[in-house]
């Protein structure tokens, strides 16, 4: 901070070095007195830090944190592989938990018969009554898991034996879900302890229900998902012996498997009885599962319902039907493979795939994905890995895609519209909709059916030398009005439709056709006038072209409301092209190019389809030849721009262009057609123009930049400060743009900032209205950036609070002024809540205010040494803390919060204030705060107890919010009480200082 910058160097520096010289002589009893006392008595000095334990603590700080970041990286693989362990001991809790359900259920199903009772008298204490036994059957249809406990209750109460058949049939029809299985399971189980013939009803049941053709497919996937969990939950618990169940449950597999190995429709049953079933029956144990006790060396408790031997069948049917599942895979992914490099090549050499092709790869697409989950499933349920799939040889495929891309992205097309006017033209049109009540248009918006028409021709068969004519019979566009509805229309509303229609060709501006429009929906809405603007549009002068385009534009503004006014005029324009194209006579040219040049304005406003309007340049193409040369590039100069730059027209229209230029090369044409073909094909692609170069700037411009941007050192302010004074200064522009130029102190090196800072300092000696103005830019520029909070501006940021603190060391600005920007950083749209902050311009993950008030305070804060300043400074240390303690509580830990703003922070203070203590959290933070305001409150009530009176409550509330409002209150009264006790201590240097301006004003001008 000594360094020297020549007549205008800081003087606060000097100061600052002074001090430093007498600190050193005096020794250790200097460092030992300290630094000025705080007039005020009731503020307590804080415990002495020397620098050397901060950076202790700080390296300390840096050691730990390096160690807790390697801790908490073991510590989360530690914490995954935990994860992964309890997961596998919880399934095999499930599983041994489930076994022994089961166990115990078919312990008790086994042993039902032998604990029965022969004695049927059990039986004549309970309710045998039809109705009650009626109503249960009924209940019993509509079984769930909720209704398990009642009904349990309600049969333990009725005597079913007369009834059970009825109650089994119940059973077996009832649609249940996959959570109501385990009810279902124990109250069939009940049933069958209670009842004798209760298995028996339930077994003829079940196998009317599974028993199955081979031919016959499932007419109810859902159901049997669920029937054949339910029965092979039964079989497994002992409701039916493993003689009796198993045949009924081989069979039922058997015949989903081989009547669907190449339809694959009952995969959802397959695959929800090797989830939930195939453990019992086949041995199955999934993927995942098996990795995780393989891992970590576990035993998976082994199910005893089968043995080995009696699961090898189950398996080798789900293995057929999991390998079917498979092969069909990977079919489906080749031909959808296939299809997707034919529709790309396609795209590449025509243009457009047809509409047929596209639907055939979407229903492939959503096949394969169907597929590849089933098989994913079945392949994780049966313990198999995922089949991967092959890599077709497709690098010259990708290769084209890459060019086709290339070739359609929006920086290769260019943008849509040449201006911004155009743009508007075209695309920012009326909202009728909003602006017109509906009941003026309700009826016609219903009422626009598309023409029926030929859909975008199928190029599948199209070479692009064998364009074929259109041979489709020209329809009819019916427009003339019924008779009734004429008769019925009075001569009145003719009378001022007619005098709207005479009007149109008058409207020859944005705003007079949208008038228009709004006009028409507002009084002329009804289906014959519609017919008759229509009629009218269509109608127009071969020669008002101009119009065109402004007709258009109504079209598409009433096309909300009234959608079958661009419907018909489309089609009368269609039919009246197609007319020319076949009657192929030299007459009539300036009615076809109108034909065609109104097709290529409402193709712009999207009211006539891209392929419509390409169709009619294949046609044209097909007999390139005198009238049609001329409507061909007629469409390619209105529209043709459009459909080039559109990115699902370019292809199309890119190989018609080719076309016609190799037509034009193939043909022998008049010189006349060879321009127009020529002029077209460039309107539409032009030729990649070289970059236009940079606009120079004037060279008084340049050397202004030079001297301020390139060549200002510590060495030659002097010396650039006398050239800025020879400028023109009486010149506004030239004033103007060296004051740009010292402002945008963001285009220095950072370093070279102060020079700057002297060189104004010098310069307000002669120019005073400079520093004015670039002091409030800097202010402005600095707000601005608080509001933006745009992260691109953060180096732009620091250098302008850089350039504050600069100038406040040469006398430019005032301490207030610094304080004032030093709470504004610190409170300006800062809410101190975790919760609402986030909404706030301030969010607590962002650090670049910490770092402003960092450099601010580096630049220019060890000058607050003394006096008031330096009460100031401590304050705002206070709340600098606070803020910055908050920040770091927004975090989850200490070690997640940025290091380096950390550093920076405590660097800073440590700078300023080697004395201080700093405060452990925010809750601290928020107390020593609150006390100091608490201190000034009191002084304020003691020296000015009216105005307290008045202002003590709005100044509380502004404490509370920023902080700043108090402090500046208090500060400047005890600037007042303690002018006298600095003395002379505070005038000498002001004095000295100025002297030395003025001395160094001196020196220039002789110089």
């Amino acid at each position: 901070m000594s360094e020297k910058t020549g007549p205008h160097k800081s003087y606060r520096r000097d100061r600052q070095e002074k001090k430093k010289s007498v600190d050193k002589q005096a020794g250790k009893e200097a460092s030992s007195m300290g630094e000025v006392k705080h007039e005020n008595k009731e503020v307590k000095s804080e415990p002495h830090k020397t620098e050397e334990t901060i950076e202790k603590q700080i390296d300390e700080g840096k050691v730990t944190e390096s160690k807790d970041h390697v801790i908490n990286i073991e510590e989360r693989e530690l914490e995954k592989e935990k994860l992964a362990r309890d997961s596998i001991e919880n399934y095999i809790a499930e599983t041994r938990a489930k076994m022994e359900w089961k166990e115990n259920i078919r312990k008790a199903n086994l042993d039902a018969s032998a604990n029965r009772s022969d004695d049927d008298k059990q039986f004549y204490k309970l309710d045998s009554s039809l109705k009650k036994n009626t109503a249960f059957i009924k209940k019993c249809k509509t079984f769930s898991d909720g209704q398990k406990t009642s009904l349990t209750k309600e049969m333990g109460g009725l005597n079913l034996t007369k009834y059970i058949g009825e109650v089994a049939s119940a059973l077996v029809e009832t649609k249940l879900k996959m959570s109501d299985i385990t009810a279902m399971v124990d109250f069939c189980s009940a049933l069958h302890q209670k009842y004798t013939e209760f298995s028996t009803f339930l077994m003829e049941n079940w196998t009317k229900i599974l028993s199955m053709k081979k031919d016959e497919k499932v007419s109810n996937p859902s159901k049997m998902r669920v029937d054949l969990r339910l029965y092979s939950e039964l079989v497994s618990v002992g409701v039916f012996t493993l003689k009796s169940g198993l045949p009924l449950l081989g069979n039922v597999l058997t015949t989903l498997v081989a009547q669907d190995k190449e339809s694959l429709t009952n995969s959802a049953i397959i695959i929800s009885f090797c989830k939930h079933c195939g453990e019992d029956y086949a041995g199955l144990v999934p993927t995942t599962i098996a990795k995780l006790v393989s891992r970590f060396s576990l035993t998976l408790p082994i199910p005893t319902l089968l043995s080995p031997d009696k699961q090898r069948p189950v398996r080798n049917i789900l293995t057929d039907y999991h390998t079917c599942l498979v092969a069909s895979l990977l079919n489906v992914h080749k031909e959808l493979a296939l299809a997707e490099r034919a529709n790309r090549r396609q795209l590449m050499t025509r243009g457009e795939v047809s509409a047929e092709r596209k639907e055939k790869a979407e229903k492939l697409s959503e096949e394969f994905a169907k597929l590849k989950g089933h098989t994913e499933q079945m392949a994780e349920s049966m313990g198999e890995e995922m089949v991967e799939m092959p890599k077709l040889e497709t690098e010259k495929d990708e290769e084209d895609e890459q060019e086709l891309a290339n070739d359609v992205a929006p920086d290769t097309l260019g943008q849509l519209w040449d201006d911004e006017d155009t743009k508007a033209f075209y695309e920012n049109l009326p909202d009728l909709v909003a602006i017109i009540p509906s009941i003026l248009y309700k009826d016609s918006k219903g009422e626009g059916e598309p023409v029926t028409k030929k859909d975008t021709e199928d190029l599948d068969n199209e070479n692009e030398d064998e364009i074929q004519v259109d041979e489709d019979p020209v329809e009819e566009v019916n427009l003339e009005e019924d008779e009734d509805m004429a008769e019925a229309i009075n001569m009145s509303t003719r009378m001022v439709l007619d005098a709207f229609l005479s009007q149109l060709p008058n409207c020859v501006n944005r705003e007079m056709i949208d008038s228009a429009a709004a006009e028409f929906c507002m009084n002329h809405n009804t289906k014959s006038n519609r017919k008759r603007l229509v009629k009218a549009l269509f109608s127009v002068q071969r020669t008002r072209t101009d119009l065109l385009s402004f007709y258009s534009r109504l079209v598409a503004a009433l096309q909300p409301c009234m959608p079958d006014v661009p419907n018909q005029l489309a089609a009368l324009l269609k039919q009246d092209f197609r007319w020319h194209v076949r009657k192929k006579d030299q007459i009539n040219i300036e009615s076809k190019l109108k034909v065609c040049r109104f097709i290529g304005e409402l193709t712009k406003f999207s009211m006539f389809s891209k392929a419509d309007v390409l169709f009619c340049v294949k046609q044209l193409l097909f007999d390139f030849s005198h009238h049609h040369i001329e409507m061909a590039c007629t469409i390619f100069e209105s529209c043709g721009a459009f459909l080039y730059r559109s990115p699902d027209s370019h292809r199309r229209t890119k190989i018609y262009l080719e076309q016609m230029l190799r037509r034009k090369a193939a043909m022998s044409l008049d010189s006349r057609y060879t321009t127009m073909i020529e002029n077209a094909f460039y309107i539409v692609a032009p030729p990649d123009n070289p970059q236009e170069a940079r606009r120079e700037r004037p060279p008084l411009h340049q050397y202004i930049r030079k001297l301020v941007y390139a060549d200002l050192n510590k060495t030659n302010t002097e010396k650039i400060l006398r050239q800025i004074r020879k400028f023109n200064w009486d010149d506004p522009e030239v004033a103007a743009y060296v004051v740009k130029c010292l402002k945008n102190v963001w285009n220095l090196k950072y370093f070279n900032i102060r020079y700057v800072a002297s060189l104004l300092a010098g310069l307000v000696q002669y120019h005073d209205w400079v520093g004015q103005e670039i002091i409030d830019s800097v202010l402005e520029d600095i707000r601005l950036g608080m509001e933006a909070n745009n992260p691109k501006q953060n180096q732009r940021r620091t250098a302008m609070v850089k350039f504050l603190g600069e100038m406040y060391n040469y006398r430019l600005v005032e301490s207030a002024l610094i304080f004032k920007v030093l709470y504004s950083l610190i409170t300006f749209g800062v809410i101190m809540d975790p919760e609402t902050a986030w909404n706030s311009l301030d969010h607590p993950d962002q650090m670049v205010r910490l770092r402003l008030v960092c450099v601010l305070l580096d630049t220019c804060g060890q000058y607050f040494s003394s006096g008031t300043s330096k009460k100031k400074l401590d304050y705002y240390l206070l709340y600098f803390q606070r803020y910055y303690l908050f920040k770091k509580s927004c975090y989850p830990s200490d070690t997640s919060f940025p290091l380096g703003i950390s550093n920076i922070v405590l660097e800073t203070i440590s700078i300023i204030r080697p004395k201080m203590k700093m405060l452990e959290d925010f809750e601290t933070a928020c107390k020593a705060v609150l006390k100091i305001e608490e201190e000034f409150v009191a002084i304020l009530r003691e020296k000015m107890p009216e105005f307290m009176q008045q202002q003590v409550v709005p100044q509380e509330g502004e404490a509370e919010g920023a902080g700043l409002g108090t402090i500046s209150e208090g500060m400047e009264e005890e600037e007042e009480l303690s002018q006298v006790s600095e003395g002379n201590s505070q005038s000498q240097p002001s004095i000295s200082r100025s002297r030395s301006v003025s001395q160094a004003a001196m020196f220039e001008t002789e110089g």
